[in-house]
């Protein structure tokens, strides 16, 4: 069938003679000028002024630098076109309602045991044969209204009975957003509660600015400390949650938004399907540090996803599928459709006023301020003190680090516990280096350093390991502090 969509095509195109990239079913990539093409083959001027003949039954595909498609009405299209096709579609649509179901199935990630009961205990040996992998469908109605109001009432099927649920929902005005997962209970006994916990969609935007930001300045660092000659394992995250929604609920931007948060230069199209008797363009993603291989399949008609095929990390295997079914756009929603209306079963309680200090907590968590590292590990008031810079990020465990200047005389807490360690020198400037690029010159000599390390460790080869090292420029009189605790 792909042989005879690729004769149609080259038969009904007229010639062109702009270069062009012509893939091979051998593997072999042939750059060069289209100059003449009939139902048998085509001739390539590859730069020496002669047409060479390349035969249909050879040829894979056939484009402009990218991957094109021909689809049956023997049109090729570049990516590009498509694209702006959809977006611009897409654009023109303010709401939409659909039934929506997601699949989960990685056969390459975690296997899950069995949960082990109060009075129950579990024989580690018996791990490999009980673990299973873990397979959830959540499925439900979806509305959605640009910008921010979003309905979606939902069910998780999974082979983990503790995460099935029922009745769950997120719902937002576009000033408010209720949640509910599921009932919850005191005690065994006890009558289960149902809590809807609501939030300003404000809150959580800005909450979620801070938190990018300060893991994209983690990253950034990161990069710093890694070995060109050993790089490390990239695992490719998921596609980006929409911004409203928090796990274990995975409902991609890119369902309510085309391609949302994927690069385009890694989009390419594959030609014209159909599905339930639509029409529908299929998109490849490529996949890439920042994103698995997905496919994603978009309504000709309106813009909006059919269905989307996310791949594992390793981009082998599909381990998340997403259907749409029954899409209707512009079904002109009632506004009580995005509004939480409570038939008297529910306990509601606002998150608003615990939003500052969970934005704190966050902060801490993501972007350790400086000031609270010092003040937690020296006597000094921060008063006698300038030039105090640094950052520090924790989860389960993390690392903390600072600089400062100090003409007076530093004071540690638990200071009888350091020791001098002149050893180390040299490697632990190399970390402060890394974390301060602009002191290197204060770093580089080691002999206007000394150091002091405090560590702490459990029982041998066990966690948690907790350390703290001091390092000091006696010429200058600046100070290096790390500190860091892992749990196992």
């Amino acid at each position: 069938m792909k042989k005879v969509l690729i004769l149609i095509a080259f038969v009904l195109i007229p010639m062109i003679v702009h270069a062009e990239t012509i893939k091979l079913k051998s593997g072999k990539t042939i750059e060069g000028k289209i100059v003449e093409r009939n139902d048998k083959f085509i001739k390539v001027d590859r730069g020496i002024g002669v047409g060479i003949p390349y035969y249909l039954d050879e040829i894979e595909s056939v484009g402009e630098k990218t991957a094109i498609s021909i689809d049956a009405s023997g049109i090729n299209e570049q990516p590009q076109g498509k694209l702006e096709e959809i977006l611009e579609k897409y654009s023109k649509m303010k709401e939409f309602t659909c039934k929506f179901t997601f699949y989960k199935k990685d056969e390459k990630g975690p296997k899950i045991g069995p949960p082990v009961g109060p009075n129950e205990s579990f024989d580690p040996s018996k791990i490999g044969e009980l673990a299973v992998t873990p397979e959830t469908t959540q499925s439900g109605v979806l509305k959605f209204r640009k910008p921010l109001s979003l309905s979606y009432h939902y069910n998780v099927k999974s082979n983990l009975d503790y995460e099935s649920k029922e009745g769950a929902f997120v719902i937002s005005d576009g000033n408010d957003l209720w949640s509910y997962d599921m009932p919850t209970r005191s005690s065994p006994e006890s009558k289960p509660e149902k809590y809807v916990l609501t939030q300003k969609v404000k809150d959580i935007l800005s909450l979620r600015a801070d938190m990018l930001k300060s893991a994209e300045k983690f990253k950034e660092r990161e990069k710093r400390f890694q070995d060109p000659a050993n790089p490390p394992l990239v695992v490719p995250p998921e596609m980006e949650n929409y911004e409203l929604i928090n796990p274990p609920v995975y409902l991609p931007a890119c369902v309510l938004e085309p391609f949302k948060n994927l690069k385009h230069d890694l989009i390419t199209f594959e030609g014209e399907e159909t599905i339930n008797g639509e029409k529908v363009y299929k998109f490849v993603v490529k996949g890439s540090q920042e994103n698995r291989k997905s496919i994603h399949w978009i309504g000709v008609q309106d813009g909006m996803p059919r269905r989307i095929y996310e791949y594992d990390w390793e981009n082998d295997l599909v381990a998340n599928k997403m259907d749409l079914a029954d899409v209707q756009v512009g079904p002109n929603l009632p506004e009580e459709e995005f509004k939480f209306k409570n038939d008297g079963t529910f306990i509601e309680e606002s998150l608003s006023e615990s939003m500052p200090d969970m934005n704190k907590m966050l902060k801490q968590a993501f972007d350790t301020p400086p000031e609270e590292t010092f003040t937690k590990f020296f006597e000094n008031p921060l008063s006698e003190i300038t030039e105090l810079k640094g950052s520090g990020m924790f989860f389960r465990g993390g690392e903390a680090f600072i600089r400062f200047r100090c003409s007076k005389n530093v004071i540690l807490k638990d200071a009888q516990d350091y020791t001098e360690y002149p050893q180390e020198i040299a490697e632990s400037a190399d970390y402060f280096i890394k974390s301060f690029p602009e002191d290197e010159g204060m770093l580089k000599n080691v002999n206007e350093l000394t150091l002091k390390k405090y560590i702490i460790k459990s029982q041998p080869g066990k966690y948690p390991e907790e350390g703290r090292i001091l390092l000091k420029n006696k010429k200058h009189n600046v100070y290096f502090f790390k500190m860091w605790i892992w749990v196992d």
